[in-house]
């Protein structure tokens, strides 16, 4: 394990590194957004990142760190401010490091802030044998809130930069369907006979096709076992990733364009294209399903375990 300065936000807090190594798997994490800076599987990098917390707070501040999911106000309950707009609250504190795993703490303020009531998220990765990277969160809140933590990392498998090398499966049946006049999440349909069926193997597009951005449901309940959530497999390398996880739902969205300057890309050369998989829980919708309730209560623990297996 490896422990640096990486620089300062604007209030003069400084931003730590932490570089984790084990078999083929070296995975660099920040204490600011406990982001994944930077991923690299048999020495070549796998996720976006960049070099400077100038550029992140430039281009994408939210880029491979842990984010709160949004939700409409007009059905939440007290939310929690959410962690990826306060840039104060971008610094998570770093509690215990190791060569192979880092465990970060987060606290948020619920509602009123002059309440004192409060959520709190710990977030751990770990290097595990079969190069696979665990992410292991974990929350409880004095007061009933709005709770669906995701990890935003992005990722590119192929040396060339390549998004069309890259085929994808969801074993998903059911996905988000816009209803008119009302937000994206409201309707629960079938994927059968659209674009967004890829149970079966689907070929990514860049920003120039036509880009997936959808959010599927995996299945009714969170597990207490991570299962199958998505296959990814990139032609030129044979590199395979396969993505495991507790959470019922799963954001995919592909053609992500990082802007020049981001790792491992000189300035004057053009914007990195990648990928997301997000597991999360089901949004609360207008169906009202017990299992699509993201309300975490006084008194419980929030639990999510998320795998990505490289081969």
């Amino acid at each position: 394990m490896v422990l640096r300065k990486f620089g300062h936000l604007a209030n003069k807090q400084e931003v730590q590194e932490i570089i984790l190594r084990r078999g083929q798997l070296t995975a660099s994490v920040l204490t600011y957004g406990a982001a994944i800076r930077s991923l690299t599987f048999e020495g070549r990098e796998i996720a976006l990142g960049f070099d400077s917390i100038e550029d992140y707070l430039r281009y994408a501040p939210d880029l491979g760190a842990i984010l709160s999911t949004e939700e409409d106000p007009d059905q939440s309950p007290t939310k929690m401010q959410s962690w990826n707009n306060w840039p104060d609250l971008h610094l998570w504190t770093l509690e215990e490091a190791a060569a192979d795993r880092v465990r970060l703490s987060l606290s948020v303020p619920i509602g009123a802030a002059d309440k004192g009531e409060r959520a709190e998220l710990i977030c751990q990765y770990i290097l595990m044998p079969n190069n696979t990277l665990r992410i292991e969160l974990e929350g409880h809140s004095d007061k009933e809130a709005y709770f669906n933590p995701r990890f935003h990392g992005v990722f590119n498998l192929s040396p060339t930069q390549k998004l069309e090398t890259h085929c994808v499966s969801i074993p998903a049946s059911g996905y988000s369907s816009p209803v008119s006049g009302k937000a994206a999440w409201l309707q629960i349909a079938d994927v059968e006979g659209t674009r967004y069926d890829l149970r079966n193997a689907h070929r990514m597009a860049s920003d120039a096709g036509r880009p997936l951005d959808v959010t599927y449901y995996m299945r009714l309940n969170r597990l207490t076992v991570p299962e199958l959530s998505a296959v990814v497999q990139e032609d030129t390398t044979g590199t395979k990733m396969e993505v495991w996880s507790t959470e019922p739902g799963l954001v995919y969205r592909e053609g992500l364009s990082i802007r020049p300057g981001s790792h491992c890309r000189a300035p004057n050369q053009p914007a990195r294209q990648g990928f997301s998989i997000e597991p999360q829980g089901w949004p609360r919708t207008k169906e009202k399903h017990e299992f699509s309730n993201v309300i975490l209560k006084p008194g419980e623990v929030y639990k999510q375990r998320t795998e990505f297996r490289f081969s």
